[in-house]
């Protein structure tokens, strides 16, 4: 059976395409994913894929180590990594939106291809 999908469902997807070239969307992405970015690519480390998962599994620290087949104690400090490298705290639900709409716009740019 197909799954159907609301456009509604998506204006938030629609929203940041439609805005790519802005530069509030831009100094966002530069202040809260850069750092993980940059970090990933020096260490070649994998706080990317954790914080995407940690998002799409909004925040819920059980699905995301399911998701990423790791232990809590390793999400725990990666965790605490991404606190330090982004200079955010990731527990706050306003950092959680600003990181949430960074890594939106993030997939659709090709997954930060405009940002390495």
């Amino acid at each position: 059976k197909k799954k159907l999908f609301r456009y509604v469902d998506y204006l938030d997807y629609d929203l940041i395409r439609q805005s790519q070239n802005n530069t509030t969307l831009q100094l966002l992405i530069w202040e809260y994913l850069q750092p993980v970015i940059d970090y990933d690519n020096k260490k070649q480390a994998s706080l990317m894929p954790t914080l995407l998962a940690l998002d799409s599994c909004n925040f819920n620290l059980q699905e995301t180590c399911a998701q990423l087949n790791v232990h809590r104690n390793t999400l725990y400090a990666r965790m605490e990594k991404l606190r330090c490298i982004m200079k955010y705290d990731i527990d706050l639900s306003n950092t959680r939106h600003m990181v949430h709409i960074g890594l939106m716009h993030y997939v659709l740019s090709g997954a930060g291809l405009l940002y390495l």
